[in-house]
Order: C-alpha cells, then sequence, then structure tokens
C-alpha cells in the first residue's frame, strides 16, 4: 500500500478496508505500517482465536444480524520509519524492511480452523488507503463532566511493546510514544498504562535518577542509550492532554544491589525457599510486604518514575496514580523474620514448619473423613492459625499499598490511586464454563503457593492453576 505516493513517517493516515457483510466472516488485518494486528468479525462469527497458545481470551459470539452490504473497517495509523516485509515476518533469520515510501504491506490471516470454527473465511472488496490532512480537525469533541464531578478514564497497555519501538523507528525511537499519544488522541483514549517494570525488569526509565534520598541508585539495571524513553513518554502524553498511570510488576530492584535481589525475601510455607513459580528468573527476585525496605525500595521507585515529573507544573496534573500487578514475585510468604511480627501481633508462638504440619494434619483428618482438602486452595479448610495469618497478611498488603498512595498524596498528589492486580500468569482469568480447561481456581493468588509441586503438573495445568 501507498508505493510512490510520498508516504510520510509519523504523519496520520486511514487505512480502509471494504468487506461484505453477507455471511458469518472473521479476519485478522496485519498492517506492517504500523506494526499492528486487528480482528473483525460479521454475524456470529468471532474475530479472536476460541483456544490460543498463552491466554484465555473472554470470546463471546452474537448473533449479529447481517446487513448483505459492503462495511468498512477503519484504522488510523502512523507510519513506522521502516516497515517489516510481511515475507520476513514469520520466518528465521534477519527482518527485511522497506521505507514508508517505498509502501507497506498488508495481510489478512486466519487462525486454524479448529482455532477459530465459526468463519466462513476472509472476503474483501477493496483497500484503500488516505491521509488526514487536519490533524487537529480530526480530533473526537470530548465532552467530560462539568463542576469538578467525578471522570472516567480510558487506558490499555501494552504487552512487552519493545520491538515496535526499537525496530520500527531507525534514527528517533522516542516518537513511537509522540505517535501513540496522537493516536490517543484520535480514538479519545484519554489515559496511557505503560509497562515500567515486566517481573521486575527496567522498562526504559532513568535509574540513575534518586537525589540520594535512599542511597542505592543501582538497585535498578540502567538500559544504556534507552534509559530515558519514559521521560519522552511523559512528555508527548502531557502535550496532547493526556493521563499517566504507571504500570509496575513490581518484584524489588534486579539492579546489583536491588532488594528483591539483595532483601529479605519471601519464602514458601512448605519448602522454606522462593520457589514460588517454575521459572528461576522469577525467583531470583522477590518482595515482601511486611518488610519495611520493601516500604523504602517502593518509595524510591515512585521518586524516580512518577514524582520527579509530577513536581513540574507542566506534569502536575497528569499522574492519576500508580497500577501494581503480583507477577508471583509479591506472593504470601512464611519467612522467620515475618512468622515472629504475627506471632507479636496476634499472640501465637508458632513456627513456619509447625503452621505447615498443621495444615498436613488438617488435610488429613478432613480426607480420612471422606472429605476433600486440596492444596491448590488452602483457604477453604486451612487450620485456625493458617486462616489467621492469612487474614494477618492481607492487612499487612492493604497498609503497604496505603502507604504508598499516602506518600503520593504528602508528595503532590492529593488524589492519587493505587491500583492492585493480583492475577500473575499470562492469560488473566479464568471462569467456569470458558473450555479449555477443565478447572476453575480462586482469582486469589495465595490459594496457590505453598505446597504445590509444580513439576508434577503439565504445562497446560500451569496456565490453568495460576490463573
Amino acid at each position: 500500500m501507498g508505493e510512490g505516493k510520498g508516504i510520510v513517517p509519523g504523519e496520520p493516515y486511514v487505512l480502509s478496508i471494504d468487506y461484505p457483510d453477507e455471511a458469518p466472516r472473521s479476519a485478522t488485518v496485519m498492517n506492517f505500517g504500523t506494526w499492528t494486528h486487528h480482528g473483525f468479525a460479521t454475524g456470529f462469527a468471532n474475530p479472536d482465536c476460541y483456544w490460543p497458545e498463552y491466554v484465555h481470551t473472554a470470546h463471546e459470539s452474537y448473533a449479529l444480524p447481517l446487513s448483505n452490504e459492503i462495511r468498512t473497517f477503519h484504522e488510523v495509523m502512523f507510519p513506522l520509519e521502516q516497515c517489516q516485509q510481511v515475507e520476513t515476518a514469520q520466518k528465521d533469520g534477519a527482518a527485511v524492511y522497506d521505507l514508508p515510501s517505498e509502501g507497506f504491506d498488508v495481510a489478512f490471516a486466519l487462525f486454524s480452523k479448529d482455532r477459530q470454527p465459526d468463519s466462513l473465511g476472509v472476503a474483501v472488496k477493496a483497500i484503500r488507503l488516505y491521509r488526514i490532512d487536519d490533524y487537529a480537525a480530526a480530533k473526537p469533541e470530548i465532552h467530560y463532566p462539568l463542576g469538578g464531578a467525578p471522570r472516567r478514564h480510558v487506558t490499555f497497555r501494552e504487552e512487552m511493546g519493545d520491538s515496535y519501538m526499537l525496530q520500527g523507528h531507525k534514527d528517533d525511537k522516542a516518537s513511537a510514544y509522540r505517535d501513540k499519544a496522537r493516536l490517543m488522541s484520535l480514538l479519545g483514549v484519554d489515559t496511557t498504562s505503560r509497562d515500567l517494570l515486566e517481573f521486575g525488569y527496567l522498562q526504559y526509565w532513568d535509574s540513575s535518577y534518586s537525589e540520594g534520598r535512599y542511597g542505592h541508585s543501582d538497585g535498578y539495571s540502567r538500559w544504556g542509550s534507552a534509559s530515558d524513553y519514559w521521560t519522552d513518554t511523559v512528555r508527548y502524553m502531557a502535550e496532547e492532554g493526556h493521563y499517566l498511570l504507571p504500570y509496575y510488576e513490581y518484584a524489588g530492584g534486579r539492579g546489583p544491589s536491588g532488594w528483591g535481589n539483595q532483601g529479605q525475601k519471601p519464602v514458601t510455607l512448605r519448602a522454606g525457599n522462593g520457589g514460588f513459580s517454575n521459572q528461576s528468573w522469577i525467583n531470583s527476585s522477590l518482595a515482601d510486604v511486611t518488610e519495611e525496605g520493601t516500604y523504602d525500595d517502593f518509595r524510591y521507585l515512585l521518586d524516580m518514575t512518577l514524582l520527579r515529573y509530577s513536581s513540574r507544573p507542566e506534569y502536575a496534573d497528569r499522574f492519576l496514580g500508580a497500577w501494581i500487578r503480583n507477577r508471583f514475585q509479591l506472593p504470601m510468604g512464611f519467612s522467620d523474620r515475618a512468622i515472629a511480627k504475627f506471632n507479636a501481633d496476634r499472640g501465637y508462638a508458632t513456627t513456619r514448619l509447625e503452621m505447615y504440619a498443621a495444615l498436613t494434619n488438617e488435610q488429613t483428618r478432613i480426607q480420612n473423613a471422606g472429605g476433600t482438602a486440596d492444596w491448590t486452595c488452602k483457604e477453604q479448610w486451612g487450620p485456625q492459625v493458617y486462616r489467621d495469618y492469612r487474614e494477618w497478611w492481607f492487612l499487612k498488603r492493604r497498609d503497604f499499598f496505603a502507604a504508598m498512595r499516602d506518600y503520593l498524596a504528602t508528595n503532590g498528589l492529593p488524589a492519587a490511586r493505587l491500583f492492585y492486580h493480583p492475577t500473575q500468569a499470562e492469560p488473566g482469568e479464568q471462569w467456569d464454563g470458558w473450555s479449555p480447561p477443565n478447572s476453575v481456581f480462586s482469582p486469589d493468588e495465595t490459594c496457590l503457593w505453598n505446597g504445590t509441586d509444580w513439576k508434577s503438573f503439565t504445562a497446560v495445568w500451569f496456565i490453568t492453576a495460576i490463573s
């Protein structure tokens, strides 16, 4: 598309696809000019894959009436500086790129019939490319509530969106976020939630900024020349009038002196180690919400990624707060230090091994009586000491998040919120009626940690259970 038409990187265009609305069909539009994949469907067909490899899709099929007319799919796009050729997208070896002025590939993909059984395939009448001559005039007019009334925010997050920036933009890589901010404006999306930590790994922000407040600026490893893309993101979003809700998969710092590597870590109940996942690179960095060092480390993180910007007048009202997600690295732990605090607070005199023995004894008693005591959901039947510990630990986690919220409030963000997402795995939540798989577990993460022998389960069970 667009070959010889003077396509300019970073300028707004619209990809337009006419298709017949005469049968249940679905397609994934692969736009290599902007490196996006968008699914759409007609009739009762579903635009997504029913049984993908790594995620559980919350698919629903609606018997939408067919118009028997030609309909149009539109995609607003800002072309990349270099566009990968479709022939090299799924092959081993070096990718081959075109400049936008040479045109870009658009492909239509289908999932296999067993994974998208309700589609009769792709049907396309025409494909067109338009240039938006007046970007400002193309922005939708949004009527927000008046008089200080609460306002809803529409946000999104990207899962490992690095290749879009690093490969699609050759010279000015940070312009990827300028284009994304402008795309948000055209779509009426007002908030971005960019990943700043993924499994605790730093994602393109300057970890050297610390003002010496906590004295461990090497707690988070730097990314060299890419270390300050977050500053560009904040600037571009603010220029377009957008809000920011930074996203953290917090695990303590992974740097040479990082709290996640070197601090007081949580341990499992049964084994007394950091094996909360079957992945060693996850277990290598963990944080315990009952430790004061975790409080200090997260305040430091907020200083480096949020408060250093919100303290400037041009960004003062742009930050909504922080979004935290547990990726197995902020678990309920049973270290000697944590249990000692629990004993002091609740009047117990227990140990980790005694609590584990009480749990196994209770399991044996229930099973001998003909009942069910599954290790994966111990909160349904555990002994009193275990139930009390869970309650104590959840209150400690609440206190931790409340303290971080208050830290933002006392540093110039009185309306800041903290959002916590307890689902650790890629697939997300799994609910009864979605098939596969066959098992449904509590969405609370703690029923899955301790006592689970990960090696005895298949990968499919692992994907299912941890969701």
